[in-house]
C-alpha cells in the first residue's frame, strides 16, 4: 500500500490501525497524545508532502531528501503487541567550520507501551546525535538524551522525567554507526542500567494533585539541585505536566493558594475530553485545603555548588 506523507499526517490513526493497533490501546486518551507527538516530529521534517509512504507488514516507512540536502528515513511499527514505535533519522550534508569538514547524523525514537492490566501508557522518547568533527579515523562524537512519560488509565500524565547525557567518543565511523548504537545510551536512561545515573541533567515532574506537582532538578555540570512543589500551568490542559512560565529559572519563592470548589470545577470544565475530565475529578481530593509556601517547606532545596 502506498500513499503520500500528507495523507499519513492527516490520517495517522487510521494508518496505524492497519498495523494492528488494538482498540484497548486506542481507548486511552494518551494514545492520541502520542499521535500528536509523532505528527509534531513529522511536521518538523523539511520534506515534500507528496513523499511516497509505504506499508509492509506491520511497518509504515519512507525515505526522502529535503530541499537542504538532508536524507530522512522514518518508520512507524506495531511489531510487538501493545507497543508503538516511531523513529526518524536525518543524515545532514557535510558542513564546514573554518578548514574542517564534518558530517552529522540525528535520530529520534518514540516508544509507547500500553499496559493491559492497569490500562496505562508509558512513553520513552530518545534522541541522539553523532558527528565526526575533530575525530580520528573510525571514531565519532555522540550526545544523547531521553524523556519518560507516564499516563494513567484516564490519559492523564502522572510523571515525566528527562535526562541529558554528556558527550562521549564512540569507536565507530559516523557513516557506519547503527541506530542501535546511537540509541544505546538513551535507551538505558531508565531502569537498573549502567547509564541510569550517568546523566549531566535530570528533571523530574511528579503529579501531586489536580494542578500541583513535585519538581526535582539536577545539573551535575553546574552543581545545581532544586526541589520544590509547583503549580501546573493553567494555560494548557491540566492533563499534561507543564510548569508555568518562569519556572525555567527555578524560583526560590513558590506559593500555591487554596482553591474553592467553584474554581476546581472551572478548571475541570476546560478539559474537553470526558474521560480525561473524569480522571481529573479523581485528583481533587484535599485540594480545597491544600496550599504551599516554599519558605515554610523544610524539604525545599535550591543549591548551586561553585565549579572548581
Amino acid at each position: 500500500m502506498e500513499f503520500s506523507l500528507a495523507e499519513l499526517k492527516n490520517n495517522l490513526d487510521s494508518k496505524i490501525v492497519l498495523l494492528g493497533m488494538t482498540d484497548d490501546f486506542r481507548s486511552n486518551p494518551a494514545y492520541y497524545t502520542v499521535l500528536s507527538e509523532i505528527k509534531r516530529l513529522l511536521d518538523q521534517l523539511n520534506v515534500d508532502e507528496s513523499t511516497v509512504v509505504r506499508i509492509a507488514g506491520k511497518t509504515i516507512f519512507f525515505v526522502c531528501l529535503s530541499s537542504t540536502g538532508s536524507r530522512f528515513s522514518a518508520t512507524i511499527t506495531c511489531a510487538i503487541p501493545n507497543n508503538l514505535v516511531f523513529s526518524v533519522t536525518e543524515d545532514r550534508p557535510n558542513q564546514k567550520i573554518e578548514d574542517k569538514t564534518f558530517g552529522e547524523r540525528d535520530i529520534v525514537e518514540l516508544i509507547a507501551m500500553y499496559d493491559p492490566i492497569f490500562k496505562s501508557i508509558s512513553t520513552y522518547m530518545s534522541g541522539s546525535t553523532v558527528d565526526n568533527l575533530n575525530c580520528e579515523v573510525n571514531t565519532c562524537n555522540n550526545t544523547s538524551w531521553s524523556e519518560r512519560k507516564e499516563f494513567n488509565a484516564y490519559g492523564i500524565m502522572m510523571e515525566r522525567e528527562y535526562k541529558g547525557f554528556p558527550k562521549v567518543l564512540l569507536s565507530v565511523d559516523k557513516n557506519l554507526i547503527t541506530e542501535a548504537l546511537m540509541l544505546d545510551i538513551p535507551r538505558q536512561a531508565f531502569g537498573d542500567t549502567f547509564w541510569k545515573d550517568k546523566y549531566n541533567i535530570r528533571n523530574v515532574i511528579t503529579r501531586d494533585k489536580l494542578d500541583t506537582a513535585k519538581v526535582i532538578y539536577e545539573n551535575k555540570v553546574d552543581g545545581e539541585r532544586y526541589v520544590t512543589m509547583a503549580p501546573l500551568s493553567q494555560k494548557q490542559s491540566l492533563r499534561y505536566l507543564i510548569l508555568p512560565k518562569g519556572f525555567e529559572t527555578r524560583p526560590n519563592n513558590v506559593t500555591i493558594g487554596k482553591l474553592t470548589e467553584e474554581q476546581i470545577s472551572e478548571l475541570i470544565k476546560r478539559e474537553t475530553h470526558p474521560k480525561v475530565a473524569m480522571g481529573l475529578r479523581l485528583l481533587t481530593d484535599g485540594r480545597e485545603e491544600y496550599s504551599y509556601n516554599s519558605a515554610m517547606d523544610k524539604n525545599f532545596l535550591h543549591m548551586k555548588t561553585a565549579r572548581p
